[in-house]
């Protein structure tokens, strides 16, 4: 059915459009068969023009040589001094008559002319001057002239232009190939060949192009005889035409072909506008046999071109006219250029209407009729394949009219109350009410004693012009069977989840109760050690204390590792954010473990890259410290001969963000693939004998893994057994400006200040705590620093003692029964006392100093809390110098004043085979010789803060990159110089 409706469409459609087409073509013929013929009888009208032409030279021409025949016969001779200059001249002759145009007489040489001979020619070459310049003003037309005699021994030129000097003398020069030029061309002679011509008139010939001998120019010349009285030739006159003018008579805009003039040998004479352009149309005008008899002549050219010919007069020349199909198309294209774009547009409309005639009347038709089949055919076959129940239910009857194999197999499975599971879902839907779409579960008893469950979903229709339902179901037993499983294993869960937050919450209790209880004696143990460390002992006792104490403080680092790894593991490690200068940072860490590799042996190096490191970045200072002390005791731990480095510089990660890069490298034992795979996991060792030979939990390297990951980082690891290990942490911290000074600052500055003015008078103290032992130390350090002190046990008694006295600081514990030392806090800033308050906790936790903060609280102190630890605290806060009995306790340190004894010999000895290995390595230079002495050097005198001898060092290192080594030897001994005199001056 389509493929007949399409044909008789399309069929119709072709038709249609050839019958437009035929039409187009008939009527471009028509346009073109017109064209041609006006263009024939125009052609026809201008070639009478151009032919007219040429009869009115020959008649100009045959006027002007009859009026020379009377000069000739009656004029007088020329006067005498013509003849006499003539000859003086060597046969050439000037004359310039009234008429102004000037006139050549030429005799060809050794020619013998008699002089009445000449004497009458000079007197006709004036007349042909003046009749010349007559007929040019009369008749319009611009041409030369010139006549000679039969015998070729005399000639008179009269050109229009006049040649200049040059131009005569080189055409005078030849005399007879000027006169050759004058009177012949390629076929001969070019006077007429019969003095009348057959109509009886003179004869007059015209002859193709040539140049003029005198003025160089193109012409063509049309020549006739002068005769005497009794009928013989005394002359022959010569007309030229310029060949430009002919050219012009032949360009007619009007016509598309192209004009030309052809001689009677069929060579071209001339062609008119644009046919130097068109090689073709000039070959067909040239063709052999193109032309001939008295008629106008029609014919077609070999190489396609079309040729209309006829004669010009008796000249024996043809003016032909030749165009192309190529010139037709050009004249009639103005006519017909609209018809072809009306025969496509008639076209596309035709088409345009059956396509849409096709698209909204033909093909909906059909589309509707198979539609209707094949959707018929498609809801069979969708339910006769579909995989759930699914059906076609008379709405009234409950019969099934269309049922899917799944519904057939349930229907024959269950047992309902309706004779059929067809009849039983039309029942339900009709109790449910309701014209719209129902959708429900539905339970049912199976025949096995079981059931089943059916999510039913029903909509109504029409089907066979009948109300009918259609009816879908899947069985959704198991789904609600897992569902029922989800639930109570939900329920389970949420019972485990509440049991690990109460476990996590018990958790945290504990942590906070065991960091107490375990730092709480701890303090005290550390702090009694460092002050009966300050007594006179016997060497051996203080040996012990030295162990007892170094023991205390291990304890103490292992407890703060595993109390830090449960909180991180609980969730409730808290990262600062604060600015801070992780050069000085690691500076610090760098000058606690120099000693101790010192004492080992080892080279120790500590790099900070200013360049690019930014003086201040937002993090947490107190956890980086953790990661770096870490990192450096494992590496002067597992390094027993070599170097320890730790560096510190600034780089962008891969996404351009700014960070820092932490490095701890050393030449120690290494570790191999498998013992780097578990050794960031808790409380494992690169091996078992680890811990039997160097000690240690095995928390440290897992709690930097955990903390770098808080803090956004990483950490990698680069070891082999035998060559050491280097560890790089990447932190990605942001760079920011320098805060301002803060008390801390200030307050070290205020007392560095005064550090050598009068001790202020004694302050006063109260120190708060709940506990005896801790109160009886607090007493002792205060008492140790050279602070009056009175105790109190509880928050309400130093509640009680401030109203009652006056005191320069409060210093109390935390933790409290009854009023805290928050509460207490509080409570003073309440009433305006604007004292310094000072609080100690066995909580490290940034919360607990943060609610310390909001409190009013000056300074929080993490038990246990040291003599060095609470003066600088509240020295700080107190803005005055220590006590003098404080600073007569003060310990030794190598910062500032006089080294220690071993300290003095080791520098001493290091110092002087360090200057030794310079002096060898500079002469001849050794760059990298150099540059390792110079930076061990600066590394030890960093440590006791020699500021000249480190700048001097540095200097150096530059010096030694940029390759300015001329200066060395005395810059070496300038540095030797100053650093024996700074060991000098620390040793007294």
């Amino acid at each position: 059915m389509r493929r007949y409706q399409r044909r008789a469409l399309f069929g119709g459609s072709i038709f249609l459009t050839v019958m437009v087409l035929a039409t187009f073509g008939f009527a471009v013929v028509s346009i073109v068969r017109a064209y041609v013929d006006n263009e024939r009888r125009e052609l026809e009208i201008e070639g009478r023009k151009i032919i007219s032409e040429f009869v009115k030279a020959e008649i100009a021409v045959r006027s002007s040589v009859h009026l020379a025949e009377m000069v000739w016969n009656q004029t007088p001779p020329a006067a005498a001094d013509a003849v006499a200059r003539f000859h003086e001249s060597g046969g050439r002759l000037v004359q310039q008559p009234a008429s102004g145009t000037s006139a050549l007489i030429v005799g060809r040489p050794a020619a013998d002319i008699a002089r009445s001979d000449l004497e009458r020619f000079i007197a006709l070459a004036n007349y042909a001057a003046d009749t010349t310049a007559a007929t040019v003003t009369a008749q319009g037309f611009a041409f030369s002239a010139y006549l000679y005699t039969p015998q070729h021994d005399l000639a008179a030129l009269v050109p229009v232009k006049w040649p200049d000097e040059a131009q005569l003398d080189a055409a005078l020069a030849d005399r007879a190939a000027l006169f050759d030029a004058l009177t012949r061309n390629a076929d001969g002679p070019i006077e007429p060949v019969a003095i009348t011509d057959p109509s009886g008139l003179r004869a007059a010939r015209w002859t193709g192009p040539y140049r003029n001998p005198l003025t160089g120019l193109p012409a063509t010349r049309l020549s006739t005889y002068a005769l005497d009285a009794g009928g013989k030739p005394f002359a022959v006159f010569v007309y030229e035409a310029p060949l430009a003018l002919t050219t012009r008579l032949l360009s007619i805009d009007h016509f598309g072909g192209t004009f030309a003039i052809t001689d009677h040998a069929g060579m071209l004479v001339a062609a008119g506008k644009g046919g130097a352009d068109r090689p073709e149309v000039l070959a067909a005008v040239q063709e052999p046999g193109a032309g001939s008899g008295p008629g106008i002549a029609f014919r077609r050219a070999a190489n396609g071109v079309h040729v209309v010919s006829a004669p010009i007069g008796l000249t024996g020349w043809r003016l032909s006219y030749a165009y192309t199909w190529g010139d037709v198309l050009a004249g009639v294209w103005p006519q017909i250029r609209w018809t072809p774009v009306v025969t496509l547009g008639l076209i596309a409309l035709l088409w345009s209407l059956l396509w849409w005639y096709n698209k909204r009347v033909f093909a909906p038709m059909l589309e509707r009729s198979e539609r209707a089949a094949e959707i018929e055919h498609l809801n069979r076959l969708l339910i006769e394949t579909a995989p759930v129940g699914l059906g076609v239910i008379d709405a009234h009857s409950g019969r099934p009219m269309l049922r899917s194999p799944a519904m057939v197999d349930v229907a024959g499975n269950v047992v309902t109350e309706a004779p059929s599971l067809s009849a039983e879902i039309v029942r339900r839907f009709a109790s449910g009410g309701g014209d719209g779409p129902m959708h429900g579960d539905i339970a049912l008893p199976t025949r096995d004693g079981s059931h089943v469950d059916l999510a039913v979903r029903l909509t109504q229709a029409r089907y066979q012009n009948a109300d009918v339902l259609v009816a879908a179901f899947t069985d959704v037993t198991d789904k609600k069977r897992t569902e029922q499983a989800l639930r109570e294993a939900k329920q389970a869960a949420d019972a485990a989840r509440r049991a690990a937050d109460e476990a996590n919450r018990a958790k945290s209790t504990f942590l906070a109760t065991m960091s107490h209880e375990i730092r709480t004696p701890l303090n005290a143990i550390l702090g009694n050690l460092e002050l009966v460390r300050r007594m006179a002992l016997p060497p051996q006792a203080e040996e012990r204390l030295q162990v007892v104490g170094a023991s205390s403080n291990a304890l103490l680092g292992i407890i703060s590792d595993v109390l830090d790894f449960s909180k991180i593991e609980a969730g409730h490690m808290a990262i600062e954010s604060i600015p801070f200068d992780p050069a000085a940072v690691v500076a610090e860490v760098a000058a606690i473990f120099a000693p101790v590799a010192q004492e080992k042996g080892l080279q120790f190096d500590c790099i900070v890259e200013r360049d690019h490191l930014a003086s201040h970045y937002l993090g947490d200072p107190t956890r980086i410290r953790q990661i770096a002390a870490n990192l450096l005791s494992n590496a002067v731990k597992f390094t027993d001969a070599g170097d320890v480095l730790i560096e510190i510089y600034a780089k962008e990660d891969a996404a351009a963000q700014p960070g820092i890069v932490i490095g701890v490298s050393d030449s120690g034992i290494g570790m191999s693939e498998e013992q780097q795979a578990r050794l960031f996991e808790p409380f494992a060792q690169a091996d078992s004998t680890i811990t039997r030979r160097f000690g240690g939990s095995g928390l440290g390297l897992a709690l930097c893994r955990r903390l770098v990951a808080l803090m956004g980082g990483s950490i990698e690891l680069r070891s082999a057994p035998g060559d050491g290990s280097q560890f790089t942490v990447r932190l990605p911290l942001a760079p920011c400006a320098a805060p301002l000074p803060a008390a801390d600052a200030a307050d070290n500055a205020i007392a560095d200040a005064t550090s050598n003015t009068v001790a202020s008078p004694g302050l006063k103290v109260l120190a708060v705590d709940d506990q005896a032992p801790n109160r009886e130390l607090i007493r002792m350090q205060l008492e140790t620093l050279g602070y009056q002190v009175d105790l109190a046990g509880n928050g309400s008694e130093a509640l009680r003692r401030f109203n009652e006295g006056s005191y320069d600081l409060l210093l109390t514990d935390l933790s409290m029964p009854g009023m805290d030392g928050c509460a207490l806090a509080r409570c003073l800033r309440e009433q305006g006392v604007g004292v310094p308050i000072v609080a100690m906790t066995a909580h490290a936790e940034v919360e607990e100093h943060r609610r310390c903060t909001e409190a009013g609280i000056d300074a929080v102190l993490v038990k246990p809390v040291l003599l060095d630890t609470l003066d600088r605290t509240l020295r700080r806060l107190l803005r005055a110098e220590a006590p003098a009995t404080a600073r007569a306790a003060s310990g030794e340190g190598i910062g500032a004043g006089r080294l220690p004894e071993k300290v003095r010999a080791a520098l001493f000895d290091s110092t002087h085979g360090l200057l030794a290995s310079l002096r060898a390595a500079a002469e001849p230079p050794v760059p990298e010789a150099l540059l390792r002495d110079l930076h061990a050097l600066r590394g030890m005198f960093a440590m006791i803060r020699e500021t000249g001898v480190v700048e001097s060092c540095a200097h150096l290192e530059q010096q030694v990159k940029r390759d300015d080594l001329e200066e060395l030897p005395a810059a070496l001994e300038r540095l030797a110089t100053l650093a024996q005199e700074t060991l000098a001056r620390r040793s007294v």
